[in-house]
């Protein structure tokens, strides 16, 4: 080894310092044993190193005989905060991320003084450098995939420098990989960067509206749709996405609506994929995607918009459903009908940020697509899958929706939405499941208990004394 790493023995009191190492390196190893190694090698046997190294706070990385040093890697997927011992090494990618957050650096010569400076660091500075290592060692370095994609990214913003990702993109979740400059440069264009900004986003939204029934008359889906979607202020933009084979609804229909209404016939795109339009056309950050036969009131809408506004980079909504581990059969199984747990919001009733419209139409590989496109029913699995994996958070469930069919009567919204009533359905969900876990090589799938309600929801109190008094309950 070096100078450095020979010293480093002295530290070692078997308590508060631990210096643990062994000299069984290769076939031929004690050809090349000096004086201390049975010492290591009977130290190194009564601990458990990688027990050791995932309750370390600290992890040396002293300068080996080669130019780089595995136990850097090893330091960081176990979140200990590497401390690097060795002068004039170039830590890897730092052209983009900024190591200052998340290793220290000593200087060889300075060695024993190693138990005084860290004791510098307070528990909080220590959490953050913990947290930003794993945030480090598994945006970018988790696999031999994500080392060569992120190779090739930072190849890319050198070659195209008027289109880069900003320092700040590659250092805070979720990371350059998945903030794309294909979207914006700027911080302010996603969801994921208020903190940083102090960007506040605005209530107001554009309406995706997926439809297919004729319009007959003033009481049909679409135009009920539209008189309630009228009635909010915040209403931007709406389009309606076509996707029946039946003559589109005429332009009179919306002649009164004071916004601006785009009318896309997509005849040819199946089930929820309809949703997923150019994000061009999207004239705001919130997205509220609806389907025409959602019954919905304006006051809904706005304190989805509320909520969506705290939480900008979650998927908010009021239909949820769940999965769960079935370890008799080794898959996923769909579940729809949750009680208080639920990892998965519907796009029947949603809002969120354009940005990942943008995301599932340009980074879903091809494998997913042509999943999505023969099994249309995965569409709500994957977009819910995809927002997971980008946010490590769950979805946002919205105040329980009933639907009244009289004064006294009312049922589950859930228990009304069209889903998969068979054997079959289900069983397709199922392998939904384990086809997208296998295609993005993980779960990301995030379970909540978590139900956001308006201040005085359930209390017995005037109406007049609620903000949003209509959430919850829709006549039929």
């Amino acid at each position: 080894g070096s100078d450095a790493r020979n010293t480093l023995r002295h530290l070692h009191n078997g308590k508060t310092i631990i210096m643990l190492t062994t000299c069984k390196h290769g076939s031929g190893w004690k050809l090349f044993a000096d004086a201390h190694c049975q010492r290591d090698n009977d130290l190194y046997e009564t601990f458990d190193y990688s027990e050791l190294l995932e309750n370390s706070t600290f992890c040396l990385v002293p300068r080996g005989r080669r130019l780089g040093s595995f136990r850097f890697l090893e330091a960081m997927q176990a979140a200990c905060v590497p401390v690097s011992v060795s002068n004039g090494w170039v830590l890897p990618f730092s052209e983009v991320i900024d190591w200052k957050r998340a290793v220290v650096e000593v200087d060889e010569r300075m060695v024993l003084q190693l138990p005084n400076i860290l004791k510098r660091y307070s528990n909080d500075a220590i959490l953050a450098m913990r947290q930003q290592v794993h945030f480090i060692a598994d945006t970018y370095f988790s696999s031999i995939e994500k080392i060569i994609t992120t190779t090739l990214e930072i190849i890319h913003d050198r070659v195209k420098s008027h289109f880069k990702r900003s320092y700040a993109m590659w250092n805070h979740p979720p990371g350059g990989l998945l903030a794309l400059p294909s979207f914006s440069q700027s911080l302010h264009s996603f969801p994921f960067y208020s903190s940083l900004t102090s960007n506040r986003f605005s209530l107001n939204f554009t309406a995706i509206i997926i439809a297919k029934t004729p319009v007959k008359s003033s009481s049909a889906p679409l135009v009920r749709l539209l008189k309630q979607l009228a009635l909010t202020t915040a209403l931007q933009k709406v389009i309606i996405v076509w996707t029946s084979s039946a003559p589109p609804p005429r332009k009179k229909l919306w002649r009164k609506l004071d916004v601006e209404v785009i009318l896309q016939v997509s005849q040819d795109v199946k089930g929820r994929l309809a949703h997923f339009v150019d994000d061009r056309l999207i004239a705001t950050d919130a997205v509220l995607a609806v389907d025409e036969d959602t019954r919905l009131h304006s006051d809904e809408v706005m304190f989805g918009l509320t909520v969506w506004k705290d939480f900008p980079d979650r998927l908010v909504g009021y239909v949820t459903r769940g999965h769960t581990y079935e370890n008799s059969s080794s898959r996923w199984r769909y579940v729809a009908r949750t009680k208080n747990e639920y990892s998965m919001v519907l796009l029947n009733l949603a809002i969120y940020h354009r940005y990942y419209n943008h995301l599932f139409s340009v980074v879903l590989p091809n494998p997913t697509r042509e999943l999505l496109e023969k099994k249309v029913d995965c569409v709500d699995i994957a977009f819910n899958f995809l927002i997971s994996y980008v946010t490590k958070q769950p979805p946002i469930r919205l105040a329980q929706k009933f639907s009244i069919t009289d004064g006294r009567s009312k049922q589950k919204l859930d228990d009304c939405v069209p889903e998969a009533n068979t054997t079959r359905q289900f069983r397709l969900r199922d392998e939904c499941l384990s086809e997208l876990t296998e295609n993005f090589g993980m779960m990301p799938l995030r379970q909540s208990q978590v139900r956001l309600e308006p201040l005085l929801y359930k209390d017995n109190v005037s109406n007049t004394r609620k903000k949003y008094h209509n959430v919850g309950y829709v006549k039929t």
